[in-house]
């Protein structure tokens, strides 16, 4: 059965899985592409992907030329506001 998540799991889940290091939107997409049964997702969607997650401090933007994410390995900007505490 092909993997029906949306796009923007299937991306953060696989940086997730390499934390800080720096892929290309066309790596991320040659590497799910690998993992999915029958479905195609294009570099273009990809990018979109990473940049909307950037947007939202999910990942990190380390190069804009060639354009290149990452997946935190500490505190985020998305993070500062929590404290952890109720």
């Amino acid at each position: 059965m092909p993997d029906v998540r949306p796009l923007s799991d299937l991306v953060l889940d696989y940086l997730a899985e390499r934390p800080g290091h720096p892929f290309k939107p066309h790596e991320i997409a040659r590497g799910i592409n690998a993992t999915l049964d029958g479905r195609h997702v294009g570099t273009s969607a990809v990018t979109n992907c990473c940049l909307h997650a950037a947007a939202a401090g999910h990942l990190i933007q380390v190069a804009e030329a060639p354009m290149a994410f990452a997946y935190p390995t500490g505190r985020t900007p998305a993070d500062e506001g929590s404290t952890g505490q109720s």
